[in-house]
């Protein structure tokens, strides 16, 4: 897409659900993969045979499949009818109209001096309501290097109009061509692909690369297994485990477990505001003697230790799996 830029890769683009995160898990006892796993699912075969046994017996299944699933994904974006919300709702939609149009228009236009200039990103962060932090950002390396983080909200990559430098987003097949073509952005986005992943292991590049491991977002009280893609580049470049926190009012969450883009677009742009928290850790570096798996589980493990939260035996396909069974089931 750019020349010389940063590179920011996912691989779903909805599912889970933002939370915020408790500060004071900050400073809890840390818990590691070993130490703190969430119990897995049920079998979508096991499920499945369920099913067809009868409506209620579905209904049953469904609710023990979405009980487990609950550790990370809760089932509706509000949590309750905080008295604030209700008053804020009508004024809310307006706001989650008027900035779904900025997009649209920030999109269509694609223009440098609207979304890769400093000024200008100050004013859009403003208006979208997103205020975002860095944290400890003084250990980035100068060089190129990985930067792996977790995922917890629709928003996530509004982190990055923050830095100095420009992003490449690869994304999922599925958006629209328009949005994955957008060339002025202080984030680009490009379909994810084995060419992709093969034209960043360029080692004339000076792109550094962003990476969502888990796949998918969840609530931010746990973290889906992370998969290996970021050891395509983990051989050669240091690896920056970045913690992210998000914080909503009233128990909103961005997205849920089955909700679809656009809804999840909607209640990131309701809310009336969205604190992202982004703690840098220290840079980690694979060592050749090191099996690939035990490597990405030391990064992960790092960055659940900061935010004091388990790591699920839950992975993206699992989940999607799950995904498939849970709208089958509210079919019957």
């Amino acid at each position: 897409m750019r020349k010389p830029l940063h590179v920011a890769c996912t691989i779903d683009r909805q599912g889970g659900a933002a939370r915020s995160s408790n500060a004071t898990r900050r400073h809890a006892k840390p818990q590691t993969a070993s130490q703190d796993v969430i119990a897995p699912l049920p079998s979508v075969q096991e499920a499945g045979k369920v099913a067809s046994s009868g409506q209620s017996s579905s209904q049953a299944e469904q609710n023990r499949a979405l009980h487990s699933l609950a550790e990370l994904f809760p089932p509706q974006h509000v949590e309750g009818l905080h008295p604030g919300l209700l008053l804020y709702f009508p004024l809310g939609c307006v706001v989650a109209a008027l900035r779904m149009a900025l997009w649209t228009v920030l999109i269509l236009a694609d223009s440098e001096w609207l979304t890769d200039n400093d000024t200008s990103i100050k004013v859009l962060l403003f208006m979208l309501g997103i205020n975002v932090r860095w944290h400890n950002d003084a250990l980035l390396p100068q060089e190129r290097h990985v930067l792996v983080s977790n995922h917890v909200s629709t928003g996530d990559l509004m982190m990055l109009y923050k830095r100095p430098q420009r992003y490449v987003h690869l994304v999922a097949p599925g958006l629209p061509s328009r949005v994955t073509e957008v060339q002025n952005h202080r984030i680009s986005m490009k379909v994810a692909c084995k060419d992709a992943f093969m034209q960043l292991c360029d080692p004339g590049l000076s792109d550094s690369i962003h990476i969502f491991p888990e796949g998918g977002m969840t609530n931010g009280r746990g973290m889906m297994r992370f998969s290996r893609g970021f050891m395509t580049f983990a051989k050669r470049l240091p690896v920056v485990p970045v913690a992210l926190r998000v914080a909503l009012p009233w128990g909103l969450h961005t997205h849920t477990l089955t909700s679809s883009f656009a809804a999840n677009m909607f209640w990131f742009c309701f809310a009336p505001w969205v604190r992202l928290d982004a703690t840098v850790l220290p840079p980690m570096q694979f060592s050749e003697g090191e099996q690939k798996g035990k490597f990405v589980a030391r990064v992960q493990s790092v960055i659940a230790e900061e935010l004091g939260i388990p790591i699920s035996d839950i992975t993206i396909q699992r989940k999607r799996e799950v995904v498939k069974l849970a709208r089958k089931l509210d079919d019957m």
